[in-house]
């Protein structure tokens, strides 16, 4: 059961604060998001006298289905309090507490044609749910439930290796292990929706260093740095013929720890790795050519603000809805001055990162590991002018880099922008079933 993910309370007092926090509900393998009433959206939620409860997980996921609407408004915390009660009463096994009717629910944003309408009981909070003091579901330390998943929970770990303390999530499960590597900028959560399509797997997820909730220290960031890092934690984690999926940088990183962490890897899944073409790595880190991480906005003041801004935008606008709030939710940590939250990889940390993706040359690594890896490459990048802007969306894997691995296969995506894992979660769950289907299947 998971209730209440996002109440700074858990209780009658989070229900009362309901109109300042999001509201996170799993009922019946649905997962149901309630905005907050005080987000920027207050204004229209008041002037239209409801808010929508959006239905995640329906359909094919690419945009939020309006399930139903609460009131809001005048009162708003004590009538959707009362409806938030009725769910939760329905997810205890009281269904006759969750009536819908058929009048015509007005509505800002939403769905059209919406004409669900939650009605409203009285009821009490359902023996068995925890509390979660962790704002916007943030788990520094111990368990929590994760979106999209009714029964699994997640262990946050911390992992002192390399001179450096890594923060790591896992979810229990059947082995061999999934040891999943972000991109540069983002963080360990951005797989949450994949893991939920692995059910009943051990799936582990890492911010590397100086992302998420993993120390920073100073630059230089070599990116073979950050694959010896992990190396370690594989070793600390005791994995054991593992499959490695990385993205971008987490494909370099990822490929590095399975040629140090012999024996703990069994096969790599690399999606869209940025791993230049042969003869462009090693030497002098040149000037960094990613001077917009340095402009990137680094204040927010929440994380909801975050999603709506980049809603809309692209490369955003391409990803599954649940992904982009994963993205925006576990992205922030809170300001040291205590105003609102700043990114959890600053921007000169990312810039800091991309400077260090030609400090080694990867080949000797590439050519000598003696493991199935197959790589996903996405749309291919145009070339670039002299001083101009580099395309982020398009791949910056070469067509050849398969061929480099000994056992090496290549899946050619050009309908795919770079962020495959954010446009097509399903995609990759997909493929990490087949290659551990074939890792399994290898060892009988």
């Amino acid at each position: 059961m998971e209730l209440c993910r996002d109440l700074a309370h858990a209780g009658t007092s989070g229900i009362q604060n309901f109109a300042r926090f999001e509201l996170r509900i799993l009922l019946k393998g649905v997962h149901y998001v309630v905005p907050p009433c005080n987000s920027e959206r207050a204004a229209g939620c008041r002037r239209a006298g409801f808010t929508e409860l959006f239905r995640f997980g329906a359909g094919n996921g690419r945009a939020p289905a309006c399930q139903g609407v609460l009131p809001a408004g005048a009162g708003c915390a004590r009538r959707n309090g009362d409806a938030i009660r009725a769910l939760m009463a329905a997810m205890a096994g009281d269904s006759g507490s969750l009536r819908r009717g058929t009048g015509h629910g007005k509505t800002h944003g939403g769905s059209p044609g919406c004409r669900a309408r939650w009605g409203r009981r009285k009821s009490v909070i359902p023996a068995g749910c925890p509390p979660d003091n962790s704002k916007f579901g943030r788990a520094e330390s111990g368990r929590m439930n994760v979106p999209g998943e009714s029964t699994r929970t997640v262990t946050a770990r911390r992992l002192p290796v390399n001179g450096v303390v890594l923060a790591c999530f896992d979810w229990a499960g059947a082995d061999p292990a999934v040891l999943f590597a972000h991109a540069t900028g983002f963080h360990a959560r951005c797989w949450d929706q994949v893991i939920a399509l692995l059910p009943g797997r051990h799936c582990i997820a890492v911010d590397l260093r100086g992302h998420g909730r993993s120390e920073k220290p100073p630059p230089p960031y070599p990116w073979t740095l950050m694959g010896v890092d992990l190396a370690e934690a594989a070793r600390l984690l005791g994995l054991r013929g593992a499959l490695g999926v990385g993205h971008s940088s987490g494909g370099y990183a990822i490929t590095v720890a399975a040629a140090r962490a012999q024996g703990s890897f069994g096969a790599l899944l690399l999606l869209d790795p940025t791993i230049s073409p042969r003869g462009q790595h090693g030497g002098k880190p040149p000037p960094s050519q990613f001077g917009f991480a340095l402009k990137r906005r680094n204040e927010w003041s929440s994380p909801e603000e975050m999603f709506e801004r980049f809603t809309g935008r692209h490369p955003y606008s391409l990803w599954q809805p649940a992904v982009l709030r994963d993205y925006c939710e576990y992205g922030l940590l809170p300001a040291a001055n205590g105003d609102g939250y700043v990114l959890a990889c600053p921007p000169w940390v990312e810039d800091a990162v991309y400077a260090g993706g030609r400090m080694d040359d990867i080949y000797p690594v590439v050519e000598t590991l003696d493991l199935p890896v197959r790589i996903l490459r996405a749309r291919p990048r145009a070339e670039r002018s002299a001083g101009g802007p580099v395309d982020m969306s398009a791949s910056p894997t070469p067509p050849d880099l398969a061929s480099h691995f000994p056992r090496g296969t290549d899946v050619s995506l050009p309908y795919l922008t770079h962020f495959i894992p954010m446009q097509a979660p399903d995609l990759v769950a997909q493929q990490v079933q087949q290659m551990l289907h074939d890792l399994e299947t290898s060892v009988r």
